[in-house]
């Protein structure tokens, strides 16, 4: 049976109540079997390209605490990223016609953001420029060629777009056409008669790569005013999606970008997810079947502005139902917008005395998904109702979503607790997952005072593992359980001699097969068994297994232990009081990750003797039984120290 390691996560955000709840509400989870993937590519930032950075290092050095920004979780960069996309000429390394940024010299190259890239061990998505009409983008800007007909224009974005394709080719695998042409006056015609031929010349060079449209696939377009385009751009995306360029498809993907803080009040922002992207995810995969459905940026809505507060508890909450979502949607790519900035909207902190950002929290929480398996839940949970779009609709306290690890090992459960002051009671039922419940229950819990906290408070412990598990989760909190398999972490143990005498001491070494920070030793009684070569741990306190255990200060895999004398040589309260003179010592390492202790392993055990002088029936005590024993083997304890007998008898 494969081992499996469950890690479960609950969020929690304010809505207000319609009726006061008990103050621990009931629900019950019950995690399913059937299972689909969850792509990799959820896990995107976008690199926002009007940055002034100009090499790779330049960006990295920005942040005092790079290791976050490597570890955050992030598994895709979406480049030039949004406007600077429309007016990027690549071979050049210029924004031509970028016009609201003073330096608009100063740019990452193709170079210099594949450098990044691969510091950051992420895929890279690249935006090409297919802006051939004259006037401006969304943003303001004008097209790269300027002078040119529009026909003239495509001909030389054609070329640029082959040209990229050839030279970096193995290097860039993933790209999109355009960024928001439906906004920036391109009718679903223009569109076609650029996408259709740049996208026939780029597979005709590399017919590996993958190619995304872009078209609308939310279904909720009031705040940007453009239902009268829905239907026609959507109309001829499906028209072209599953057009040959060759032997291989033209398109791989439809993508849109959304504005989650445009048009919702903020009551309803939580509930987006819930309420308007789960059917609308739903509803264009039915559109463009069977290509996959991306997101390639997704933003808060004026997260630039330091006062829209995007980095809130609030947001946190909305950031993580989103990224579950699309999970559970089967989203191919989504692209945080963005990882450059130092606003609000910003994924990370650039200084390591800033504070937490929420978005960093929950994409650190929750990217153990990427690539993994989702998996299908149900939730019974008290509901409230809301008002949205005119309708009253009835939304759960407690959302709950479930998914694999990668590599088939890890079984997450995420519970979204939407509560402000009620705690959720969680009966969580694991029966038709093949599970593996023993040892300790990681429960790392990120929790705020309020949804207007800048972030959230982090704290990590454990609990005992049990299959169906009970949990509290408290209210505006995530929490995430790690039910981890115990692992076999064990590679070697040496010990410096086989006899512990008075006065000396043994040295033990143990030696992991990856890296941790946590050892320890265990001991038990050779002389007290369970059963054969089963020996009993060894109590120097009622009940408590004598260990020695050690933390190093980084990641390592060797540790050392020094055993003293005067350490063992103890009354051993689970062998009736007497010292123990075999000795078997187990060495444990803690998984970092999931803080399971390994298993046991012939690796890793070694054994010594005590000496105990005087102590000639190998008992532990130095008593009558060792003065009896002499007079057994040496003659009548009357006489046995008269030293003339004693001679008489053994001589001098």
């Amino acid at each position: 049976m494969k081992k499996i390691l469950i890690l479960i996560t609950a969020l929690a955000f304010f809505l207000s109540p319609e009726k006061v709840l008990a103050q621990n509400f009931p629900v019950t989870v019950t995690v399913g079997s059937a299972s689909k993937p969850i792509s990799k590519f959820i896990w995107g930032a976008d690199y926002n390209g009007y940055y002034t950075y100009t090499s790779a290092d330049e960006f990295i050095n920005k942040f005092t605490d790079p290791i976050r920004l490597k570890n955050l979780g992030v598994t895709m960069l979406r480049y030039p990223g949004g406007c600077p996309s429309d007016v990027y000429h690549w071979q050049t390394n210029e924004m031509k016609g970028r016009n609201f940024i003073p330096d608009y010299s100063k740019f990452l190259s193709v170079n210099e953001f594949l450098k990044l890239t691969d510091y950051l061990q992420v895929e890279p998505l690249y935006t090409v420029n297919i802006n051939y009409k004259t006037g401006a983008n969304v943003c303001g800007d004008i097209h790269v060629y300027p002078g040119l007909t529009p026909e003239q224009n495509q001909q030389k974005l054609v070329q640029d777009a082959v040209d990229l394709v050839h030279t970096y080719k193995g290097r860039i695998k993933y790209f999109e056409l355009g960024n928001e042409q439906y906004l920036t006056g391109y009718t679903p015609d223009e569109y076609q008669a650029i996408a259709l031929p740049i996208a026939q010349a780029m597979k005709k060079e590399d017919p590996t790569i993958q190619i995304g449209l872009i078209s609308f696939i939310h279904y909720s377009t009031d705040s940007l005013n453009l239902r009268a385009y829905v239907t026609p751009w959507i109309n001829m995306v499906k028209n072209i999606v599953n057009s040959q360029c060759g032997h291989v498809p033209c398109f791989d993907y439809v993508s849109t970008h959304d504005y989650f803080g445009v048009g919702h009040g903020s009551i309803i922002v939580p509930y987006a997810p819930l309420l308007r992207y789960g059917s609308a995810f739903d509803n264009a995969t039915l559109d463009f079947t069977p290509k996959k459905i991306a997101m390639t940026e997704w933003n808060t809505g004026n997260c630039w502005e330091a006062s829209a507060g995007k980095s809130s508890v609030f947001w946190g909450m909305f950031y993580e139902e989103m990224l579950l979502t699309m999970a559970e949607k089967g989203v191919f790519i989504a692209n945080y917008h963005d990882i450059t900035g130092g606003s609000q909207c910003s994924l990370i902190r650039q200084k390591t005395t800033d504070p937490w950002r929420s978005a960093e929290q929950i994409f650190s929480l929750s990217s153990v998904l990427a690539g993994g398996k989702i998996l299908d839940t149900n939730t019974i949970s008290p509901t409230q109702n809301i008002s949205y779009k005119g309708m009253n609709t009835n939304v759960p306290y407690i959302t709950s979503y479930a998914g694999y690890s990668p590599d088939g090992t890890v079984l997450y459960v995420f519970l979204l607790n939407h509560h402000p002051e009620q705690n959720g009671n969680i009966f969580l039922d694991l029966s038709a997952v093949k599970t593996y419940v023993q040892g300790q229950i990681r429960v790392d819990q990120l929790s705020a005072a309020s949804l207007t906290d800048y972030a959230f408070t982090s704290s990590v412990d454990t609990i005992g593992a049990s299959n169906p598990l009970t949990i509290i989760i408290p209210p505006i909190s995530i929490v995430r359980l790690t039910i981890a398999p115990r692992p076999n972490l064990c590679s070697s143990a040496t010990i410096s001699s086989s006899t512990l005498s008075s006065g000396s001491t043994v040295t033990v070494i143990t030696t992991s097969n990856k890296p941790v920070k946590n050892f320890f030793l265990a001991f038990y009684n050779l002389d007290n068994l369970y059963g054969p070569g089963n020996a009993k741990p060894i109590f120097f306190e009622a009940g408590k297994t004598f260990s020695i255990s050690k933390e190093a200060t980084s990641l390592t895999q060797t540790m050392s232990f020094t055993i003293n004398y005067a350490d063992i040589n103890k009354p051993d309260l689970n062998n009736n009081g007497q010292k123990p003179t075999k000795i078997s010592v187990n060495g444990y390492f803690i998984d970092p990750v999931t803080l399971q202790t390994s298993l046991p392993d012939a690796r890793c055990v070694v054994r010594f003797n005590i000496e105990h002088p005087g102590d000639l029936n190998a008992d532990g005590k130095v008593d009558i039984h060792d003065y009896n024993k002499i007079v057994a083997n040496f003659g009548n304890p009357y006489t046995i120290f008269d030293y003339n007998v004693l001679v008489g008898n053994f001589g001098k």
